[in-house]
């Protein structure tokens, strides 16, 4: 299990949007049997920079999250195509789901309501992480699996020494470019996510 709160506020300009991803990028694992939670603290909706999703994309070969032969935070496929994305508009306390090879991402705040998510992945016990955890915030790996912290952050079900593998693509997120993340959006993707 992993958190993390992400955080828009009023009237923050087009570098508050996240640029289009998987999270398999950053966190392949032996099975893909793993899901994004998203608690809204406040009415996440389009005009203040909700998830959008494209359906349909955890079940498709991963996209490319490599430029020039580094790893960049964001989808750079060229056959990947974006005008099928839907918005994910869920009022305070409700919640939204998603696959972990679902192509993901969000636009910048242009309202006057603050937006802010509490995203927590859960996954199988028996889906274990191939490398420590790779951040969009461009921190790099942590170590290996730690079993105690792995142990205590299970919510239903037993640990197991004994990992489900399936035969799933996987790449990589190495070698990691430092100067690029997934938070950052360019003014052209800023425009796009607005539409």
């Amino acid at each position: 299990m992993q958190e993390k709160i992400h955080m828009k506020f009023p009237g923050e300009d087009g570098s508050s949007g996240i640029k289009w991803h998987q999270d398999w990028a950053f966190l392949p694992h032996t099975n893909d049997s793993i899901v994004t939670v998203g608690l809204a603290v406040d009415d996440s909706t389009k005009e203040n920079g909700c998830l959008q999703v494209v359906p349909g994309t955890h079940k498709k070969p991963i996209l490319s999250h490599f430029k020039d032969g580094n790893f960049v935070s964001a989808i750079e496929d060229p056959s990947f195509d974006s005008s099928k994305a839907v918005h994910v508009e869920v009022p305070a306390g409700g919640a939204s789901f998603h696959h972990v090879r679902t192509a993901h991402a969000s636009g910048p705040n242009n309202s006057t309501q603050s937006r802010r998510v509490c995203f927590t992945q859960y996954c199988a016990t028996d889906a274990w992480p191939l490398i420590g955890v790779v951040g969009p915030e461009g921190y790099g790996v942590e170590g290996p699996v730690d079993w105690e912290r792995f142990c205590s952050t299970i919510v239903r079900g037993s640990p197991t020494l004994y990992p489900r593998m399936l035969e799933i693509p996987i790449s990589l997120p190495f070698p990691y470019e430092r100067g690029y993340d997934v938070f950052h959006n360019d003014s052209q993707e800023a425009a796009e996510s607005k539409q």
